[in-house]
C-alpha cells in the first residue's frame, strides 16, 4: 500500500465446505449454502426427508419444490456418493429416481 496507514480490512464473507474421509485421503469441498444447510440438517436427522424440509424452512421455499430439486439432482447426488459424503447407517432412504 501507498502512502501511510493502514490498508482497510475487507468485508467479511461467509463460506461453506465439507472435510471428507475416503480410502485415507481427505478432500475439502465448497458448498453452496442450501447445500449445506441440507448437509448438516442430514447429519443431525440422519433422514433425507427432515433435511429437505430442513431447507425449505431456511430458505422459505416450497418442500415439494426442494424434494424435487434433490429427485432432479441426480448428478450433485452422485459425485456426493462418490466423494464418500454419505455412510450407511443402517437404514437406507432413497427419494428420487
Amino acid at each position: 500500500m501507498r502512502g501511510d496507514g493502514d490498508p482497510q480490512l475487507p468485508s467479511q464473507l461467509q463460506h461453506h465446505f465439507a472435510v471428507l474421509r475416503l480410502d485415507y485421503r481427505t478432500t475439502i469441498v465448497r458448498l453452496s449454502k442450501p447445500h449445506f444447510v441440507f448437509l448438516r440438517a442430514l447429519s443431525a436427522a440422519q433422514d433425507v426427508s427432515s433435511a429437505l424440509t430442513a431447507v425449505a424452512d431456511v430458505f422459505g421455499s416450497d418442500v415439494d419444490a426442494i424434494r424435487q430439486s434433490w429427485i432432479e439432482g441426480s448428478e450433485i447426488r452422485a459425485r456426493w456418493i462418490k466423494a464418500g459424503f454419505f455412510v450407511q447407517t443402517g437404514k437406507v432412504e432413497f427419494l428420487g429416481a
